[in-house]
């Protein structure tokens, strides 16, 4: 069936894209008035300018798919139809984007194609992982346990981030708070200070002196010194995004002491939980870990899991790939191995994951006892040297006059 691209208005006059299966224009128009839009372009080209939509996608987060996976589990345990529980849950989202998505997955389930398929073409929405389980979960008469697991499992992943975010709030705003104390100090109280100065013939101590050619750059090179720093994060960012750079990255953060161990459990934590949903979901475990090695973002510890992935491909067993590994702690593997023996790899995931989700929590607390008095530590010592270099020479003019 023909895809048209169209480009529409909303009830509140906002401009939305997307596209929709028909069998000609007529029925493109149809299918888009039935979900409350008002067609202004329909095309079978993409629309330029239509990128500009997906913008909506970095909104969309792990508690917006658990809150779509429970709702719609819980409609079609009441006997709702597929396309009349999307509809309601179409109709109670409230991030424009989201809704979009869901009216074209409404269109895509009411031509007759999988759920699965439909998600499929959304990618930067719902990952693989949630699209195999899906399928899975229609091709064995059990989507609504499925959209379970896949609830459950968005809900862990949302808390562990809410609780790295809420970890990294407060000395974030510490750090922000103390680097415009600092700018406002150098660039509007050090000029008045110099005034003070000016007439006075002695040597300036050495800390003073640092002070005020700090503050002169500042004042009249900020321009030269902004353009400097938009252009490091530019590179910076560009070379985080490539293979090396995630690889360095990955490779320095395991070298910290308290946070390898963090690195390890979280990542662990994470690729156990999405390897056990898939399993218990039904899917190959050779297709489970290819499924849930996208989960690992440390490319050092990805690189080890895909080690022992090729090792249970040649036959080996995948516990004891793990225990062989020098970075993968040995008992993760000891647990596996027993697991794969007595037919219970599910459940030992499941006790890897819960351990390691548990040791998490704690290295999550544990880091915003210890960043709080850091960050008050480092931004009070640079304001009190700020303070020393301008009372310095204040202290000296008296010495010098008694």
């Amino acid at each position: 069936m023909p895809t048209f691209y169209y480009k529409a208005k909303q009830k509140d006059a906002q401009t939305t894209y997307g596209q929709v299966n028909a069998q000609d224009k007529e029925e493109a128009v149809e299918k888009i008035s039935q979900m409350d839009l008002l067609p202004v372009v329909i095309q079978a080209e993409p629309i330029r300018g239509a990128t500009t939509a997906v913008v909506g996608v970095s909104s969309i987060n792990a508690r917006d798919r658990y809150s779509f996976s429970r709702q719609l589990a819980s409609l079609l345990k009441a006997g709702v139809p597929l396309v009349k529980a999307l509809t309601l849950i179409g109709q109670q989202i409230s991030k424009g984007y989201f809704k979009q998505v869901i009216a074209n997955l409404i269109n895509g389930v009411r031509d007759g194609r999988p759920l699965a398929s439909c998600l499929e073409e959304y990618p930067k929405v719902f990952s693989p992982l949630y699209v195999a389980t899906i399928r899975a979960g229609e091709e064995g008469g059990n989507l609504r346990e499925m959209l379970l697991n896949m609830a459950e499992y968005e809900r862990n992943q949302a808390e562990i981030e809410s609780r790295v975010r809420t970890a990294l709030a407060y000395p974030a705003i510490m750090l922000v708070l103390g680097i415009g104390t600092v700018f406002f100090m150098l660039v509007f109280v050090m000029p008045q200070i110099t005034k003070l100065f000016a007439d006075v013939q002695q040597t300036l101590p050495l800390p003073t002196q640092i002070l005020l050619a700090v503050s002169n750059f500042l004042q009249k090179g900020w321009i030269v010194l902004l353009i400097i720093i938009l252009t490091a994060i530019l590179f910076l960012r560009l070379w985080l995004n490539s293979k090396a750079g995630q690889l360095a990255v990955s490779r320095v953060s395991l070298t910290v002491p308290f946070l390898k161990d963090f690195l390890l459990k979280l990542e662990i934590g994470r690729f156990c939980r999405t390897l056990e949903l898939l399993l218990k979901s039904g899917i190959s475990i050779l297709r489970a870990i290819e499924l849930s090695i996208p989960a690992v973002h440390n490319e050092l510890i990805k690189d080890h899991i895909k080690h022992c992935q090729a090792e249970l491909t040649a036959g080996n067993s995948f516990g004891q790939s793990l225990k062989q590994s020098k970075l993968i702690p040995p008992l993760v593997g000891d647990l596996i191995a027993v697991g794969e023996e007595s037919g219970g790899l599910s459940e030992a995931l499941f006790d890897v994951a819960e351990s390691y989700e548990r040791e998490t929590s704690e290295g999550i607390r544990f880091m915003t006892t210890l960043l709080e008095p850091l960050m008050i530590v480092l931004v009070g010592s640079v304001i009190g040297f700020i303070v020393f270099a301008i009372l310095l020479p204040v202290f000296q003019m008296d010495l010098f006059r008694g």
